[in-house]
């Protein structure tokens, strides 16, 4: 997802302090390989995205993210899996059907 792509270079910028040119060589080759793949969300997935975040976002227990919600809305409509070290994404994931791939937390580490 476009979203999540621009949320993930976001955060590695903001919190975590990477370059432009880091947060480049780690995912370029990924997207360029075609182990990831951005996508544009359709209007359909637009409305599924607010249902799933207006009935599992809480900002103490289930802060997700409006990408998030965009990511396993695309995975309900395309019959995905999804990839993530987040706890809360992984548990909304879950109780939506979608099956999912669990990642280290990789906080703090470079590319």
């Amino acid at each position: 997802m476009v979203a999540n792509l621009a949320e993930a270079v976001d955060v590695s910028h903001r919190v975590h302090d990477f370059s432009n040119e880091e947060v480049r060589a780690a995912l370029e080759p990924l997207l360029l390989g075609g182990e990831l793949s951005a996508v544009a969300s359709e209007e359909a997935e637009a409305w599924l995205a607010a249902e799933i975040r207006g009935k599992s976002y809480d900002r103490n227990t289930c802060a997700l993210s409006l990408a998030d919600c965009f990511l396993l809305a695309h995975a309900i409509t395309g019959g995905d899996e999804i990839a993530t070290a987040d706890p809360a994404l992984a548990e909304v994931a879950r109780s939506e059907g979608i099956g999912v791939i669990g990642l280290p937390d990789s906080a703090g580490a470079r590319p």
